[in-house]
């Protein structure tokens, strides 16, 4: 949260940002909304401000498939370089903190689990 007032953003608005900054295919607000769990009109005033601060790009189409979702197709710009780093260290200093006391072992198969569990609602979200 401290990063997010330093660059003068919303929790949500810095939640939205480190998700496009660790995707890299397009994906549905419907997706982007249910993994950060932030509503769709706040997902879209966040974008919009982000698009605004000159952090990102975006491209958005209907997803034919799913007629009510748009595909979001986002390029990170330079500016958000410095805020995606500082989110990049509050992330890591988190992970020590929640490691803090676990083996190797441990942290591999804890990784191991969340990227399954991440897949498995990857899967049921589509």
């Amino acid at each position: 949260e401290t990063v997010a007032i330093k660059y003068d953003l919303s929790f949500e608005d810095a939640k939205v940002l480190f998700y496009f900054s660790q995707v890299y295919e397009g994906c549905t607000t419907k997706e982007i909304s249910q993994v950060t769990q932030i509503k769709k009109r706040k997902l879209a005033a966040s974008i919009q401000k982000l698009v605004s601060k000159g952090y990102i790009s975006v491209k958005t189409l209907e997803d034919q498939n799913k007629k009510k979702n748009v595909l979001v197709e986002c390029e990170i710009l330079s500016d958000a370089e410095p805020v995606i780093l500082d989110l990049l260290s509050a992330k890591t200093s988190y992970l020590k903190v929640k490691y803090a006391g676990l083996s190797e072992e441990e942290i591999e198969q804890y990784e191991i689990l969340s990227t399954r569990m991440r897949e498995n609602i990857q899967k049921a979200l589509k």
